[in-house]
Formats: C-alpha cells, sequence, structure tokens
C-alpha cells in the first residue's frame, strides 16, 4: 500500500516538474489548436431550396445568414457570388451587411457561399416575382403602324405627351414587369375648350378617333398595381382633323358623321345616294358632318366646298363585323393567369352601328363575368381556377340576336414551378 501511494505521488508531480522546467527555459508557454471547416450552409425561409419574394407585397424581412461549421473553426471567412439560373430570367438582389435581403428586378438568382477555408459550398436560389404591375409605359401609334413619340411632360399630374394628327390613333400600356397579367382601362377627358367630340377612345382595346384639333387627358388605369402605378395620364396634342376622301359605312345604315375643320362653315352639296347633310358647329373651327341616306343606297357622295377649295366625299357600304377582344391571347386562344381579372370587348368592323347590343356568354367553370356593359361591349372576366371555358359573343341589331363569333379562354397559374437540380 505504501509503494503504491509513492507511485501516485510520483505521478502528479512529475508533470508540475516538466512544466516548471519549460516556463524556466522558455519563460511562458502558449498552445493553439487550429480546429479547420468542416462544412457551411446558408439559413434562409427557404421551401425546397427556393426562397421566393413577391416585390409588389414585400415587408423587407426576409434576411440569409451564412453558418461555417464548426461554430469555432479559426478560418471563418466565406465568399458570396450571385449568378443566374438557367432557363429562367435573371432576377436582382441586393445583400445588406445585415443579411437583409433587397429584390430589385424579377427573375431568379442563384446565391452561392464559399469558404475560404477548405472550399465548401452552399447555395439557394432566390426567386423575385411580383402580383402587381410596379410601372406602366403608354405608346402610342397612327394606323398605319408608325409609332408617335411620347415625351416627358412638366405638367402636374401628366405623364407624358404626344401629338398625334387626325385619324386612327392606337395606345398600347406595357407593363413591369411583363409577368403581371393586369386589366388597362382608357378613358379620355377634353381639357382646354376641346370638344367631347373631338376624341374618342375604346376602353379596352385602345384604339381611338383623333377627330377634331385640342388637347385631351388620356388616362390608362392599371389594376392590380402598387401605389402610385395605379395610373398613366398622358396628354393628347390632335394637330387637327383627318381630311378623308373615303369612309367605309355599315351596311343598312340610314346616316352617318364624320368630322371636319374649316374657318369657314363648310358649304354641303348632295349627290348620288344622300338625301340630305347638314355642318354642326362643335369648336371655333371644328364641324361634325351629319349625313342620310337614301333607301338602299350602296354608295353615295358629298361635295363639300370651305375655305380650301372643292372636294367630293364618298361613301362606300360593307357589312359589320364583330370579334372578341383581350390583349392575352396565344395561339388563336385567350390566356388569362388564375386569380386575375382582366377586360374583354367587342370590336365591330368599321365601326358600331346604332342600336346595337352584346350579349357575352360563358361556358365553364373556369372563368365567370363579373362586370358587363352591353351597350358598349365591354366585359370583365375573373379567372377562377384553372381549365378552360367557351365565350360565345352575341350581337342584336334591329331586334335580330346573331353569335357573332365562340373563343376558347385557357386559365393557368400564376407563377411557373420551379425545380432545381445541383
Amino acid at each position: 500500500m505504501r509503494m503504491r501511494n509513492k507511485l501516485i505521488a510520483l505521478m502528479a508531480v512529475v508533470p508540475l516538474i516538466a512544466l516548471f522546467t519549460i516556463m524556466a527555459v522558455t519563460g511562458s508557454v502558449s498552445v493553439a489548436v487550429s480546429i479547420p471547416v468542416s462544412g457551411v450552409s446558408i439559413d434562409a425561409p427557404t421551401e425546397d431550396g427556393v426562397l421566393t419574394i413577391d416585390i409588389a407585397d414585400y415587408d423587407y424581412d426576409k434576411y440569409l445568414s451564412v453558418n461555417v461549421h464548426p461554430y469555432n473553426a479559426k478560418n471563418k471567412g466565406y465568399s458570396v457570388e450571385c449568378s443566374p439560373v438557367a432557363n429562367m430570367t435573371e432576377g436582382g438582389i441586393e445583400l445588406q451587411d445585415d443579411g437583409l435581403i433587397v429584390p430589385t428586378e424579377v427573375g431568379a438568382v442563384k446565391v452561392s457561399v464559399t469558404t475560404h477555408d477548405g472550399g465548401y459550398t452552399d447555395s439557394i436560389i432566390v426567386n423575385v416575382v411580383s402580383s402587381s404591375a410596379l410601372g406602366a409605359e403608354v405608346s402610342a401609334e397612327d394606323g398605319e403602324g408608325n409609332a408617335y413619340e411620347v415625351v416627358p411632360s412638366s405638367r402636374d399630374g401628366v405623364d407624358g405627351e404626344v401629338s398625334v394628327s387626325g385619324g386612327r390613333v392606337l395606345f398600347s400600356t406595357a407593363i413591369r414587369p411583363a409577368s403581371v397579367a393586369c386589366d388597362v382601362r382608357y378613358t379620355v377627358t377634353p381639357v382646354d375648350g376641346a370638344s367631347a367630340e373631338g376624341f374618342a377612345v375604346n376602353s379596352v382595346t385602345g384604339v381611338a378617333e383623333a377627330r377634331l384639333a385640342g388637347d385631351y387627358l388620356l388616362t390608362a388605369s392599371v389594376s392590380p398595381s402598387v401605389e402610385g402605378s395605379e395610373e398613366v395620364v398622358i396628354l393628347v396634342h390632335v394637330t387637327g382633323a383627318a381630311r378623308e376622301s373615303t369612309h367605309t359605312v355599315v351596311r343598312g345604315e340610314s346616316g352617318y358623321s364624320f368630322y371636319v375643320e374649316s374657318d369657314d362653315v363648310p358649304l354641303l352639296s348632295v349627290a348620288a345616294g344622300v338625301s340630305s347633310a347638314q355642318a354642326v358647329k362643335l369648336t371655333e373651327r371644328g364641324y361634325r358632318i351629319d349625313v342620310t341616306f337614301e333607301d338602299g343606297a350602296e354608295s353615295a357622295e358629298l361635295i363639300i366646298t370651305d375655305g380650301a377649295g372643292e372636294r367630293t366625299v364618298t361613301f362606300v357600304f360593307e357589312d359589320a363585323e364583330t370579334s372578341i377582344f383581350s390583349h392575352f391571347e396565344s395561339d388563336g386562344v385567350f390566356v388569362q393567369k388564375a386569380g386575375s381579372l382582366i377586360g374583354y370587348a367587342a370590336v365591330t368592323s368599321p365601326y358600331v352601328p346604332e342600336g346595337v347590343s352584346y350579349l357575352l356568354e360563358c361556358d365553364g367553370s373556369a372563368v365567370q363575368v363579373v362586370s358587363a356593359d352591353p351597350e358598349n361591349g365591354v366585359w370583365g372576366i375573373k379567372a377562377d381556377g384553372e381549365g378552360e371555358a367557351t365565350l360565345r359573343l352575341y350581337v342584336t341589331r334591329g331586334g335580330e340576336e346573331v353569335l357573332a363569333e365562340s373563343r376558347t379562354v385557357r386559365v393557368v397559374t400564376g407563377y411557373a414551378s420551379v425545380v432545381f437540380t445541383e
């Protein structure tokens, strides 16, 4: 027993002797153990490796943090890289110092981290989407497809200005981002003494008729959209009425109206097929010409004499044709995103005759008509779920209802599903 106690005491003393010996020689000892990195992980609220951010409804509450393993590794440095995702629109994000993710562009971004020690990597996909319009831009072109220049406006409450000639003008609205399915409706208001008849626009198609010189405010209302982007206002300067020598009239119409400008009251002389005509003054130089045709006329002429001289206006008669219009169409099928509310319109060529009304029926549960203006042929259609439905457009004229067109509407999901493989 005494021998074993001596051995234990010796074992306890030897390390102390060694330690005192080392300290006596060197003065002090510092022992550092370098723990290597064994991995890295990104901590973010992802689903199957994808973090989806709706930029239109983002509370700026999504953070990305990087964890280098083990927690006590000596070199915990790493690099971050953002890169495009194959077969997807490239998006844009900014990563702030505290890890807050700030989306800048709709699309997909691959965020990768790589450790300085060992080159360990991890990555996630940030998919930036938008459920509402972030902005919109209105453009204009003439009846031949030639673009008018829309320039920024310095007027309060006006986004842009454009000068157009008399005749047909087509307005269109580009939504940002283009992936958002928005309903765009157009309205027009005369300003500075312009005639209420001097400019007309179809609320859904954006097709306008510039009839008389003057200024008109065109408003494109966008829905859904973020606050501040609900509408775009364009000041339209119409430089003058179109001097058209030929007008197309719907067969069966007893009368027709068109617009002219003259320093003097136009003198009207009826010719073949015209029973009467009169000039109605609307502005200082603007007149509406109301023409009444003889029964059964298939062609007609009217002679106008004003300060510019004498000219003959010819009227030709054609049957009216009506179709269904929507901005979202692919391969002859209307396409609408689930949950969206989109405007549809009846388009009648060459124009809508007097006494016409429209009826739009929907066959199928994928969509439903939620608003209707049968006199002007405008409807709001809500997409309730995936699938297809059939739209049937009926036109009533002179007490007779006829089926004008049937079209298919296909409802698709709002955003495509994304699958990534490393």
